[in-house]
């Protein structure tokens, strides 16, 4: 008789541990999430300006070589990206790949 009980004990109790088998404890909660370290590691970077940029973040610029980041650097203050282009500091073709990451802050502009 005590057999019979506990073999309809253990086979009552197996649909419970199915349910509960793939849910972690509660008890523990969750880590945070970390902080990306750096924004372009999900690929989203705020455009740098040309007149305060430093060379080096100027030549992280995926397509502006050593030559052009020395030639802007020369060139400040623009007042817009244009002049890139129109004074040759850029090829035209290297500027439809990088305008999107420069911009031209408040120090281009000239105060009246």
């Amino acid at each position: 008789m005590r057999a019979a009980l506990f073999t309809v004990a253990i086979l009552s109790a197996v649909p419970a541990f199915a349910q509960t088998a793939g849910v972690a404890p509660a008890s523990k909660p969750a880590a945070p999430m970390a902080a990306p370290a750096h924004p372009a590691a999900h690929g989203v970077v705020a455009p740098l300006d040309v007149n305060s940029a430093t060379p080096e973040q100027l030549a992280s610029v995926k397509g502006l070589d050593k030559s052009m980041v020395e030639a802007i650097v020369k060139g400040r203050p623009f007042k817009s990206l244009d002049e890139l282009t129109k004074n040759k500091i850029i090829p035209e073709d290297a500027f439809a790949k990088v305008k999107e990451h420069l911009t031209v802050g408040a120090s281009g502009t000239i105060a009246h």
